[in-house]
C-alpha cells in the first residue's frame, strides 16, 4: 500500500506498508530514496507487475525497483512525449499504464526492457483526450474500473480551458469510456453542461452498486458534506441519473 501526501504548495511525502501489516498495527515507511524524493507527482501512483509508477509534472513517468517501493534508479523514466501537453495523472486498466495530460493520453505496456523503464508505448493508442483533475485530494479519484471498462471526466482537445481555469471560461467537458482498445464518450449534451458548468467541484469519480446494478459515480460534493450530489451511469442501460 502507498500514501500519498501533498501540501498546498506541492510538498509531498510518499509512504508505505506491507500488506501484512493491515491486520495488526501498520508500520508506514516513507520513500526517502534521493531519486524519488524530488519528484513533483502529478495524480496517484499505479501499481503494475512489481513496479510502482508516477507521473512528474515535466510529463516523466518514473518507476521504482522491480518488487521494491523502497528504491528508485536515476535513470528509471520514460517520457509521455508525442505531445506536448500539462501532466495531470495516471491510470491503470488491465495491463496498461494510461499517461493523463489535460488534451492528451498514450498509453504503454511492460515491455520487460532491461535498462530504464520497463515500459514501452503503444503509440496507435495516442489520443486527443485530456483528463480533468479532481479537486479532492489533489486528484486521486479521478477514473474509476467497473466491469473491463475505465471511466473518466475529460475533454477532447481544444475544448476550452484547462482543469483550471484562469479565463473564467468553462471548459468543454465529458465523460468517456475506455476498453483497452479505444476510447467512447458516453454522456448526452445535458451530463456534458452539468460537468463543464461544475468542473472546479468534481471531487470523485469512482464505481459503485445499486439495486443490483454497477455504476459509475461522479461526486461535486466534498466528502463528509450533506446532502451530497452525484450523476451517475449505469452502462448496461446507457442512461444517466442525478442524485
Amino acid at each position: 500500500y502507498a500514501l500519498q501526501l501533498r501540501g498546498t504548495s506541492n510538498q509531498q511525502r510518499t509512504y508505505f506498508a506491507s500488506i501484512g501489516a493491515i491486520t495488526g498495527a501498520v508500520a508506514w515507511t516513507q520513500i526517502s530514496d534521493g531519486d524519488f524524493t524530488g519528484l513533483n507527482h502529478s495524480g496517484k501512483i499505479e501499481h503494475m507487475d512489481g513496479y510502482a509508477f508516477i507521473l512528474t509534472d515535466n510529463n516523466l513517468i518514473w518507476n521504482s525497483d522491480l518488487n521494491s517501493l523502497a528504491s528508485c534508479a536515476s535513470t528509471s523514466f520514460l517520457a509521455k512525449q508525442i505531445q506536448q501537453d500539462e501532466a495531470v495523472g495516471l491510470a491503470r486498466f488491465k495491463n496498461q499504464i494510461l499517461a493523463f495530460g489535460s488534451r492528451t493520453v498514450e498509453v504503454f505496456y511492460n515491455a520487460g526492457n532491461s535498462t530504464g523503464s520497463p515500459l514501452s508505448r503503444i503509440a496507435h493508442l495516442h489520443t486527443g483526450i485530456g483528463l480533468i483533475d479532481t479537486v479532492w485530494g489533489s486528484g486521486t479519484h479521478y477514473y474509476a474500473v467497473s466491469e473491463n471498462h475505465l471511466y473518466f471526466v475529460g475533454r477532447r482537445s481544444g475544448g476550452g480551458s484547462s482543469s483550471v481555469s484562469t479565463t473564467g471560461v468553462s471548459p468543454s467537458l465529458g465523460f468517456f469510456v475506455y476498453n483497452g482498445q479505444g476510447f467512447e464518450k458516453v454522456s448526452t449534451t445535458y451530463i456534458d453542461k452539468i460537468l463543464s458548468q461544475n468542473f472546479e467541484s468534481i471531487y470523485s469519480v469512482n464505481s459503485i452498486g445499486f439495486g443490483g446494478q454497477n455504476g459509475i459515480a461522479v461526486g461535486f460534493t466534498a466528502p463528509g458534506v450533506s446532502p451530497q450530489q452525484f450523476i451517475v451511469f449505469f452502462p448496461d442501460w446507457k442512461e444517466w441519473f442525478e442524485w
